[in-house]
């Protein structure tokens, strides 16, 4: 090499070239997204019929870990967000249609019905995979039917385990008075945060181009548009949303 910088052509081709690889990339989730989607289908359909009840599994998650290599914890949230898909049909045909990922789906299924599904559907299409997370994780530290409010302040992130936990009262959130989070547990113990068709892929295709649905380097691509994600908005939606549910359902 004799130093010498790269010629405008060659510059203006990389640039080319990496927003080539960069469309390549986000077109190819999207036959992921609905290929995911099918296989999600089937495995509801062969759990519902007992397929895996051979005598050397106990469940599908077992099934999937032994034939299919599959990770038993993966496995297992993978049945149940195949099955939660199916009284989810809004979300069910976004997927299929290879809008919305994997990751997105198992983590609105956690918390979506069929009255607020249009609503985490919307979070998902125009939300990065950490929205949707965060969103579906926040838990009110002084609950929004006693007075509290719907803000950063009284919101923590918890994972699926630790969330269960305290909507169990099997433990106690406390806000420090550096902000820092305590969890207390029923012994007493505590600790505390830091401060704040056929299984054949390939047929894939074919299906799609029958039943009108055609993806490109667009469909899967996050809708968000780089704003800030204001949590509080989005929590007090979902807390309108039960409100109208709770009126219309008869006591």
């Amino acid at each position: 090499m004799d130093g010498s910088l790269p010629s405008l052509d060659s510059r203006l081709a990389y640039i080319r070239s990496t927003h080539d690889l960069a469309d390549q990339i986000v077109e190819l989730v999207g036959p992921l997204n609905a290929g995911t989607y099918r296989f999600l289908s089937l495995i509801a359909e062969f759990d519902r019929r007992k397929g895996w009840n051979c005598c050397a599994t106990i469940d599908c998650a077992h099934w999937l870990n032994w034939k299919c290599g599959i990770d038993l914890g993966a496995a297992r949230e993978k049945v149940r967000t195949a099955r939660a898909l199916e009284k989810l049909p809004h979300v069910s045909a976004a997927m299929e249609r290879g809008e919305v990922s994997y990751s997105k789906v198992r983590a609105i299924t956690r918390v979506t019905t069929p009255e607020n599904e249009h609503y985490f559907l919307q979070i998902a299409l125009h939300g990065t995979a950490h929205h949707v997370e965060t969103l579906v994780r926040a838990h009110h530290i002084k609950h929004w039917a006693k007075g509290g409010e719907t803000k950063m302040s009284n919101l923590v992130t918890l994972c699926r385990f630790h969330h269960r936990k305290v909507h169990e009262g099997q433990v106690i959130v406390q806000v420090l008075d550096d902000g820092a989070i305590r969890f207390v547990q029923p012994d007493g113990e505590c600790f505390e945060s830091a401060s704040r068709t056929s299984g054949d892929w390939r047929e894939l295709a074919v299906v799609h181009e029958r039943a009108g649905i055609h993806i490109n380097e667009r469909t899967a691509a996050t809708k968000w548009d780089g704003g800030r994600m204001d949590y509080g908005i989005a929590i007090d939606a979902l807390m309108w949303l039960r409100r109208e549910v709770s009126a219309e359902t008869p006591s």
